[in-house]
């Protein structure tokens, strides 16, 4: 292993939880060092490319950093990709990620992705689970039915309504504690 010339990475998947984010943000981290493998320092222009071979120019997916920040050669960067992109990046049964120096003209070597199993998508029914135009997980339904539209007031929950389907509602339950607690008043005390 070249110790010199492969920078430690630092790889973690995870959802930006922003609505500006991408749906799909990598976290990458990594070390740069020159040649005689001492820490860099920054600011550097940094670009990170995907590629679904160890060699060769089949580029999948690039992004650009203007200005990365490194404190004794260490970076951290946060990687978004489109659906689009992650789809075309990911498709491939491998992922290779390149790490290019702009400022100090340096390529780093290929390394290869991997990852701790992570769940990009859950698999879902199509009728309790499912995903929006944006990519997000949503509630449709519970069991046969849909949900109701619209949001519940104060103090409704969901109901099933007569085996035909959910709507909101009144909770009784605070009802029903009324009126048993009335009824155990006149079994008492009467």
């Amino acid at each position: 292993m070249k110790r010199l010339a492969l920078p430690l990475l630092i790889f973690s998947l995870s959802f930006a939880p922003s609505v500006s984010a991408s749906p799909y943000t990598l976290q990458y981290g990594g070390r740069l060092v020159s040649n005689t493998g001492r820490p860099l320092n920054g600011p550097v222009a940094l670009t990170v490319n995907f590629f679904n071979a160890s060699t060769g120019n089949t580029l999948l997916a690039t992004q650009a950093f203007a200005s990365v920040a490194l404190q004794d050669g260490l970076f951290n960067l946060s990687i978004d990709l489109s659906p689009a992109s992650f789809e075309t990046v990911f498709a491939s049964s491998e992922v290779w990620i390149e790490v290019v120096d702009i400022t100090n003209g340096k390529i780093y070597p290929r390394q290869k992705f991997g990852a701790v199993p992570f769940a990009f998508k859950v698999p879902t029914d199509g009728l309790t689970l499912g995903y929006d135009a944006t990519g997000k997980m949503r509630v449709q339904g519970i069991g046969p039915a849909a949900l109701p539209s619209g949001n519940p007031s104060d103090g409704q929950i969901l109901k099933w309504k007569d085996g035909t389907g959910w709507e909101w509602g009144p909770d009784n339950a605070a009802l029903r504690l009324r009126c048993s607690v009335t009824k155990l008043r006149r079994l008492l005390f009467e």
